[in-house]
């Protein structure tokens, strides 16, 4: 995965690939984090230019679904933001993680909010 991403750096023939390939979280996680800042920083503005219509969370990475963990979506959401991403997510993913840890949808989203810098798209918001 590591070379995979790497490429992607530079070839969107790659960053293709590595948007099509099978992969976890763990190993996108850790590939990412063996890049310099500068390469992160390249890799996350080819995937913004990237033409299929989704932001990096979505392409490698996953979407933040209700059934992560708090930590799972913290770290999805600290790597959106260390390539400059923004953080696409639904209110009710908020929600149903932070039932699990008897808190607030919206204590979850603070939580985001302070750890990360780039912004949060929130759908599905409800009253």
């Amino acid at each position: 995965m590591y070379e995979l991403i790497k490429e992607s750096i530079n070839s969107d023939e790659s960053a293709l690939e590595s948007a099509k390939a099978e992969k976890d979280v763990g190993s996108v996680v850790d590939a990412i984090s063996e890049l310099s800042l500068e390469e992160t920083m390249k890799l996350g503005t080819r995937f913004k230019k990237f033409p299929i219509g989704c932001d990096l969370t979505e392409v490698v990475v996953g979407t933040c679904a209700t059934d992560l963990e708090k930590m799972e979506l913290f770290g999805n959401c600290m790597l959106a933001n260390m390539i400059g991403a923004p953080i696409h997510i639904c209110a009710y993913a908020f929600s149903d993680i932070a039932e699990k840890y008897g808190q607030r949808g919206v204590e979850i989203m603070e939580e985001v909010y302070n750890i990360t810098d780039v912004p949060l798209d929130l759908d599905h918001f409800g009253k």
